[in-house]
């Protein structure tokens, strides 16, 4: 074999193994992009508490504080604090017609239900229209599911991953439509990650996401 044959026959072989060690490299890869055994990390069990389990404590505390009491907005939260197993906590925010500088709020768990704080907003606030307790078919567990399913899984497999599901009327003006917005973010110093997503509360229609 001449010398010129030689090279082309040793830079054919070297081709070949860079193209096979690449090859390996991608599969390895796309593996674990997409899930595969060697990185491959358990989805947490995810078990938001459903809202309306505490509708009426919370309703009952509120009204303590003014007889005219109704809950503006739900906020069922979600946390992976370094563990598999999540915690939750359901947070109702009241407002009341003769009280248009403050908001009451009510948080319960699975210890059940306790008045957090009264906020003093600067200025009149929305008085939207109340959320009544049989006025949504979706709960919790399954509006969860669905984000989920719409792109927020990824989200989820992160040591300091929060979910907050926010029900409601609209946040700062009012809408006729009850929805359940969505937030998934990461708990990180400086920026961090998000997704958000809202349905609407009955049919489950997604009728906003962001990013697209």
């Amino acid at each position: 074999m001449s010398g010129t044959n030689l090279k082309r026959t040793q830079s054919r072989a070297y081709a070949t193994m860079v193209a096979s060690a690449c090859s390996a490299l991608v599969l390895l890869s796309s593996c674990s992009l997409l899930g595969g055994s060697a990185t491959e990390e358990p989805m947490p069990d995810l078990s938001p508490f459903p809202a309306k389990r505490f509708w009426s404590q919370a309703e009952a505390i509120a009204l303590q504080w003014r007889s005219d009491a109704y809950p503006k907005e739900v906020i069922v939260s979600v946390e992976l604090p370094n563990s598999e197993v999540s915690s939750s906590v359901v947070t109702f925010l009241f407002e009341s017609p003769s009280e248009d500088l403050a908001r009451y709020r009510v948080t319960c768990d699975e210890t059940g239900c306790m008045p957090y704080e009264i906020e003093h907003v600067p200025g009149s606030l929305f008085l939207c229209k109340p959320i009544a307790m049989n006025d949504f078919d979706l709960e919790s567990a399954e509006v969860l599911e669905m984000a989920l399913q719409e792109g927020g899984a990824k989200y989820v497999n992160r040591e300091t991953a929060t979910i907050d599901m926010f029900l409601g009327y609209g946040t700062g003006a009012c809408k006729d439509r009850l929805t359940w917005r969505v937030l998934f973010k990461e708990l990180l110093p400086g920026p961090s990650d998000s997704f958000q997503i809202t349905f609407d509360a009955n049919t489950g229609e997604v009728l906003r996401r962001l990013p697209q």
